[in-house]
């Protein structure tokens, strides 16, 4: 042998894992904090997390787990991008009872 063979050659990175039958199940929780001097739309927020959801959903199948770990990366490390998103929904409308935005 003499370190010639490697028995190990199988696995290009054994680091990572696939899972192509998606058996693993992982549940998300998601924590909201009613505020007593706001209003909260139940299911319009669970209608928004489901869209958030099905985007990250979206990222995944087209650019892998690599490209949503480096979107969240530039979003954690631009700090404009929060205040951007807050200018944006601030103008909009409330999406409240049977409203879509």
């Amino acid at each position: 042998m003499l370190g010639g063979e490697n028995l190990y050659q199988f696995a290009l990175n054994s680091l990572i894992w696939f899972d192509p039958l998606g058996l693993k199940v992982k549940i998300l929780t998601y924590n909201h904090t009613l505020k007593p001097d706001k209003v909260t739309d139940v299911k319009e927020l669970k209608r928004q997390i489901r869209e958030q959801i099905r985007a990250f959903n979206k990222i995944l199948k087209t650019e892998g787990l690599e490209g949503l770990q480096e979107r969240i990366r530039n979003f954690r490390d631009d700090p404009t991008i929060e205040a951007r998103g807050r200018r944006y929904t601030s103008d909009k409308e409330s999406a409240g009872e049977g409203m879509v935005t």
